[in-house]
């Protein structure tokens, strides 16, 4: 894979922006990556593309369900924790200096 930084000019392809975990897609001519030179990319193949694509759809099919189930888990132990008498720890505010 080709490293490439923000602000550069690029060919078209796909451009993986590990820091924000985003890709970025130029068509066409390509184009400029957005961000500034302390951004890195990543150029990634066609063929690895095509591979990934389906990889990345399935685990947020099967990611999304579980963590709507865990967040209401969640939120239905504060509510019992709440109703006995225990309600959740605080953290003391900060002194201003």
């Amino acid at each position: 894979m080709t490293r490439w930084t923000g602000g550069s000019k690029v060919p078209a392809g796909f451009y993986w922006r590990k820091s924000a975990w985003e890709m970025v897609t130029l068509s066409g001519e390509g184009g400029v990556l957005p961000g500034g030179r302390d951004e890195r990319y990543f150029k990634v193949p066609v063929l690895a593309m095509l591979a990934l694509a389906p990889a990345m759809g399935a685990a947020l099919v099967m990611f999304l369900p579980l963590m709507g189930f865990m967040m209401a888990g969640r939120e239905i132990v504060r509510k019992a924790r709440t109703a006995a008498g225990r309600p959740r720890a605080t953290v003391p505010a900060r002194k201003a200096a």
